[in-house]
């Protein structure tokens, strides 16, 4: 097999990076009737809140503590997508488990979920080491 066809490069985390947060974007502007507005009607669900909370700190948890530990591009690649997936997550919990009830707690959590995408900007992405065969 071609070693350069296998070869995870920086260019493949970039191109997930951005198609994972444009989707979000437009997921939420499309699906989600854009940025939540409004007022809280009443408390919001908290099993629900908890759901979106462990899945943001999770990605958080991949995001600073195990991908650091992968040192070549190719170790790092399934733990980057899984960590995105999972800061993903909450945006779809705050568009269909919250519910259009609570805008104030959406806003916040689409807020949260941009965030918790941002941190996975691919700089630390190089091609420093090689992959192992």
């Amino acid at each position: 097999m071609n070693s350069e066809a296998s070869e995870t490069k920086p260019s493949m985390y970039w191109m997930v990076w951005v198609g994972i947060l444009s989707g979000a974007l437009t997921i939420q502007s499309v699906i989600g009737g854009g940025i939540p507005q409004g007022q809280d009607q009443g408390q919001p669900p908290l099993g629900m809140l908890i759901l979106c909370i462990v899945a943001l700190i999770a990605s958080f948890g991949i995001r600073w503590l195990l991908l650091p530990r992968f040192t070549n591009l190719r170790q790092k690649f399934p733990i980057f997508i899984m960590g995105v997936a999972i800061a993903e997550g909450p945006l779809f919990f705050q568009m269909f488990l919250i519910g259009p009830e609570y805008p104030e707690t959406q806003r916040t959590i689409l807020i949260l979920t941009l965030v918790a995408l941002a941190q996975f900007i691919p700089l630390f992405a190089k091609t420093s080491e090689p992959d192992p065969e």
